[in-house]
Parts: C-alpha cells; sequence; structure tokens
C-alpha cells in the first residue's frame, strides 16, 4: 500500500502529471463518491457529493446557475468528471 501524498501548503493548485497516475477508483459511499488517485509516489483521496443531492448542499447553492437553484454547475459536470476520470487508470 502506498503512503498518501503529503499536499504541501501555498497558493498554487494541488496539479499531478498524467503519467504519474497508475489507477483512479470510484465508488459510491453513502451520498458522495469516494475517488482514490493512485499515483508513483503515493495515493490522493477525494470525496463528492453526489449530483442528485447538490441543489441542498451548500457547494450548489454556491454555483446555482439560475434563480430557483435547479441547475448548477456541480450537478451539470459530475458525470463527465468522473467518467474522464476513470480513463485515467493505466
Amino acid at each position: 500500500m502506498a503512503v498518501a501524498t503529503k499536499i504541501k501548503k501555498n497558493t498554487e493548485p494541488l496539479k499531478i502529471d498524467f503519467s504519474t497516475i497508475e489507477k483512479v477508483a470510484i465508488e459510491e459511499l453513502g451520498f458522495n463518491y469516494k475517488i482514490s488517485i493512485s499515483c508513483d509516489d503515493g495515493d490522493i483521496n477525494l470525496v463528492a457529493q453526489q449530483k442528485e443531492l447538490s441543489n441542498i448542499r451548500s457547494s450548489g447553492a454556491i454555483t446555482a446557475e439560475n434563480a430557483w437553484g435547479t441547475e448548477n454547475w456541480h450537478a451539470n459536470n459530475l458525470d463527465d468528471t468522473l467518467n474522464e476520470l476513470k480513463k485515467l487508470s493505466k
């Protein structure tokens, strides 16, 4: 089992070179998705909320695309993002 990668505190966003990614695993975990990215120097574990509940959670409210809050970036892009992540596995 690989040791978790330490993220340094700085103002730069986390960047992962695609060539270092060995495996991407995505599984449903309660009301969320657990996303595990295994790189040659360690693992990165992320959690993303399911799109169906995003309108009632803070990230959905922040990214609302209409006055009713029924459309948001997260719900509109989650499926495509997860599919693209799956393609990164070697």
